[in-house]
């Protein structure tokens, strides 16, 4: 199967249309023989080649992501935020981090390894909490990978999943 080399995806979006594109390259090859057949071994072989164009591309944008350095701690725990606490409640998972950027005190905003871009850290809180994955935590902390590779539960720090957290949208 031919390849087109292409310069290296930045992002998860820009990945996601290089696959695209490559799927599409792919068929066209298909829609170019006339007259088209489609035998059950040809759907063995486009099944397994486009695996192989999916499975080549992450695998070529996980290999050139740079390592991340930091990670954020999620402790101090409950599924209710309007629980009294009266230990530390859960433990949460490690999330990987590229870089915070801090303004003037009041304007936090974090870049989770893997996301195109800084996000405000408010639009993630309830309250004075970080929501994520159906916990609030009323903790968090920033910590080198050196120092933090897995938690006191043993979790592997992970990649951030935006389909787990709150999003506010900003007013105004």
């Amino acid at each position: 199967m031919d390849e087109v080399t292409k310069e290296n995806p930045k992002s998860l979006s820009e990945l996601r249309e290089q696959i695209q594109e490559d799927i599409e390259r792919y068929w066209d090859g298909y829609e170019n023989s006339v007259p088209f057949t489609f035998t059950h071994e040809d759907q063995e072989s486009c099944d397994s080649d486009l695996c192989d164009i999916v499975t080549n591309r992450l695998n070529q944008f996980i290999e050139q992501q740079p390592v991340s350095q930091m990670v954020m701690e999620l402790y101090h725990g409950r599924t209710n935020p309007d629980q009294d606490m009266g230990d530390w409640g859960s433990q949460g998972p490690l999330l990987f981090v590229d870089g915070t950027t801090v303004t003037y005190k009041n304007s936090i905003r974090i870049r989770f390894t893997g996301q195109d871009d800084y996000e405000f850290l408010e639009e993630f809180l309830h309250d004075d909490m970080f929501f994520y994955d159906g916990v609030y935590y009323g903790d968090f902390a920033f910590l080198p990978v050196d120092s933090k590779i897995k938690n006191e539960d043993s979790q592997e720090a992970e990649l951030f999943d935006p389909n787990k957290a709150l999003k506010r949208k900003n007013d105004g």
